[in-house]
């Protein structure tokens, strides 16, 4: 998206005491992120992989927190699978992503738009159902709060 890299934005927030392991397909993306991980108070792995195949254990983290990952990754079905695949039963997802208005004319434009958006914009759509993809794979949705005018939503769901 140019200028400074988002990745590695939510860093700070973690506690001391907190184990994030982060996983990011981009190289230069892992390397921007790094001295943000280290000047964060928890512990942070960064590691290069695919959201919808991560080389991780089934069923090792209690919290899964995407951060403008399902608007962005080819297969976004595919990457919640894999999401609730390591993360244990009954665990937090903590998700901001940018959606599809539900609006009769912003949402058609948005979807004019998304093919061009996404060679400009590392694969970004900007016409995506989110929560919809959420509840297909299964996941309890606990809260959504729309942000700019509901093009990003935060969402928390659970685990079944």
């Amino acid at each position: 998206m140019g200028g400074r890299s988002l990745t590695g934005l939510n860093f700070p927030f973690y506690q001391e005491g907190v184990h994030v392991t982060a996983v990011e397909p981009s190289e230069a993306m892992l390397r921007l992120s790094k001295e943000r991980a280290a000047q964060a108070a928890a512990s942070i792995t960064l590691l290069k992989g695919d959201a919808g195949k991560l080389e991780l254990e089934a069923e090792r983290f209690d919290n899964v927190v995407g951060t403008l990952v399902l608007c962005t990754v080819p297969d976004p079905v595919r990457a919640v699978r894999e999401m609730l695949r390591v993360c244990k039963p009954g665990g937090t997802f903590l998700l901001f992503e940018h959606v599809r208005l539900n609006h009769k004319l912003l949402g058609p434009v948005q979807d004019l738009l998304t093919p061009l958006w996404k060679r400009l914009c590392d694969g970004c759509c900007l016409n995506r159902d989110t929560p919809a993809v959420l509840r297909s794979e299964g996941l309890d949705l606990l809260e959504i709060k729309p942000y700019l005018n509901d093009i990003f939503l935060a969402i928390r769901a659970r685990k079944p």
